[in-house]
């Protein structure tokens, strides 16, 4: 027997804001709660740091002029994870940034760097920088010669041997050849009246200084015994090649120099094709004669096609004053330096005046 009580009224109101109370206080504490927990975490995080990447210091490289311009400069922003190297502060406006980012990529002024005279010296960013761009070296003769393959074109006619030519042209040209090892690659071509590779064998006539042929490293002979018509198939023979300036190779070069002897004859034309034939191409022919061996029509020809192959010949006249015209011309007309050694080992500028 189930018995039903109704509430009264006021029970009834009662009991409603009970319940309203209730779910206010739960609410309440939940939110209460919730601050807590967030108040606690924010507490954590100001204990324990965060990682924050490290910042690099970038240099934009400036001259001197620019110096007082450097606070108009936009800054460069980077990020990498290990401390930047430290220049000299002699030479670099210091720009920072905070900004972080995933990949350190250094920004360069090119601009900067080519007017820079101080930049890649040995006490700040190392020796070496230009190296792609500047291949001075050697010297001949008091001519610096560059470039990444030079090609040497020496007279052994026997008229080096008046005044101690043939003596003063090989310590000459062994101390250019010396100073090539690791640099550039190099050919020595050797002429008279017949042309040759210093590495080529000489056969002459017994007892004279008559060249009849030269053989190759690879066998090959080239006879100079035959007409003007027959040499110039000859010629289509010879195959000179690059040399690499290993110490090894260098050492065998100055034996050549050393050893090879005198022949009769002088002619510029043929070692000089010779030379502008070689692949790849030069990009500087140091020619020394001590002969008139040309004229114009040969300085011409030879500098047309210098010109169009962008190679620069650099003449060498060896105590003989006739052969400075020719000579002088053929470096002008190149864009290389010409000079006349004199008997006493001075050397003087034939460009100087033009």
């Amino acid at each position: 027997m189930a018995i039903h009580v109704e509430l009264s009224e006021e029970a009834k109101i009662k009991q409603k804001k009970d319940l309203i109370r209730s779910n206010v206080i739960t609410l309440t504490s939940s939110i209460l709660a919730i601050a807590l927990i967030g108040l606690t975490l924010g507490l954590i995080s100001q204990i324990i740091p965060t990682e924050e990447p490290d910042v690099i210091i970038s240099y934009s490289i400036s001259n001197d002029q620019d110096s007082d311009q450097s606070s108009e400069q936009k800054p460069q922003t980077q990020q990498r994870s290990v401390p930047a190297a430290q220049p000299s502060t002699s030479m670099a406006s210091v720009i920072t940034s905070s900004a972080p980012s995933a990949v350190s990529i250094p920004s360069i002024d090119t601009t900067d760097l080519m007017e820079s005279s101080d930049f890649g010296d040995f006490d700040d960013f190392g020796g070496g920088f230009e190296a792609d761009t500047n291949f001075e070296s050697t010297s001949f003769f008091g001519s610096t010669i560059s470039g990444e393959r030079i090609c040497y074109v020496i007279d052994y006619s026997l008229s080096m041997k008046q005044k101690d030519r043939v003596r003063l042209m090989k310590k000459e040209l062994a101390s250019s050849v010396k100073k090539l090892q690791d640099g550039p690659e190099y050919c020595l071509i050797f002429f008279a009246g017949p042309v040759w590779q210093s590495s080529d064998q000489l056969v002459f006539e017994p007892g004279t200084a008559k060249l009849l042929k030269t053989v190759q490293e690879d066998g090959e002979e080239v006879d100079w015994t035959l007409s003007e018509r027959g040499i110039k198939q000859e010629l289509k023979k010879l195959k000179p090649k690059w040399v690499k300036p290993n110490e090894g190779n260098i050492k065998k070069s100055l034996q050549e120099i050393a050893n090879t002897e005198l022949v009769l004859g002088t002619h510029w034309k043929k070692p000089l094709d010779v030379a502008l034939s070689l692949s790849p191409t030069p990009d500087t022919i140091v020619f020394m004669t001590d002969g008139d061996g040309g004229d114009k029509k040969i300085v011409r020809e030879i500098a047309r096609t210098a010109n169009k192959k962008s190679i620069t010949i650099n003449t060498i006249s060896l105590m003989q004053p006739k052969a400075t015209e020719h000579i002088a011309k053929l470096s002008e007309l190149t864009g290389g330096s010409s000079v006349i050694v004199h008997a006493d080992g001075s050397s003087e500028d034939l460009l100087a005046e033009k």
